[in-house]
């Protein structure tokens, strides 16, 4: 009976044996090979789980996925990892670096000894889709916050705060006050010329470092203005 349900394949590897015995280690021999090659497998598969980490862009389904076909063909070949290394290794070597504010929170508010795989996965998978709704509603939130700002809607108290808060973070221009204290327009150094000093006609000072030449020069300016006056009365 046993033979019936076999395909053409194994039933050919099969055909010259005669007792069930003979049979079953025919097929045992064609699906998971020799004690030799096995071992050499379970190598293999084990390596793979020692360097097993989550790939960029990876889902956690799809990556605990991946994880359990390799445990499970580590299982069949005689090498049965434990529930609670699982745990901690997706926890402590499998995640990438983006989860490691999730993994600290399980870690302090969980019994990794006691944490059940599944619980572990489904404690992710729920933290992943929550960061993606988030991630959606977030450009929806800024557009309908612009759109009600734009019509003059009537906003809520605390989205009246977040406003005020971005726009004191840019500096105001002109002297109106700002984040960084008031603007001041820098100041333009004065332009140097070489005419030199404007009373006496040198050139190695100006007037302003000369005060006598400075007084002399102000009082003349000051009585060719008096004379212009009595001139236009």
């Amino acid at each position: 009976m046993a033979v019936c349900g076999l395909g053409l394949d194994e039933y050919s590897r099969i055909q010259s044996c005669t007792t069930a015995k003979e049979i079953w280690d025919t097929l045992q021999v064609a699906h998971e090979g020799t004690p030799q090659v096995k071992g050499s497998r379970g190598i293999l598969l084990y390596s793979q789980y020692e360097n097993f980490t989550m790939k960029e862009g990876e889902t956690i389904q799809e990556m605990y996925t991946r994880f359990t076909t390799l445990t499970n063909e580590l299982k069949s070949l005689g090498r049965v990892i434990l529930e609670e290394d699982k745990v901690e290794k997706i926890l402590t070597r499998v995640l990438a670096v983006t989860w490691e504010s999730k993994i600290i929170a399980i870690q302090e508010s969980k019994n990794i000894a006691t944490l059940k795989l599944d619980k572990l996965i489904g404690n992710l998978t729920a933290y992943e889709l929550r960061r993606q709704t988030m991630k959606m509603d977030a450009p929806k939130k800024e557009r309908g916050l612009a759109f009600r700002i734009t019509k003059g809607t009537d906003l809520e108290e605390d989205e009246m705060t977040t406003i005020t808060k971005d726009f004191k973070k840019y500096p105001m221009r002109g002297n109106g006050p700002s984040r960084c204290g008031s603007y001041r327009k820098p100041r333009v150094p004065e332009k140097q010329t070489n005419e030199g000093c404007y009373k006496c006609g040198k050139t190695n000072h100006h007037i302003k470092n000369n005060p006598q030449c400075e007084i002399e020069w102000k009082k003349e300016r000051s009585e060719r203005r008096n004379r212009k006056k009595e001139r236009a009365e």
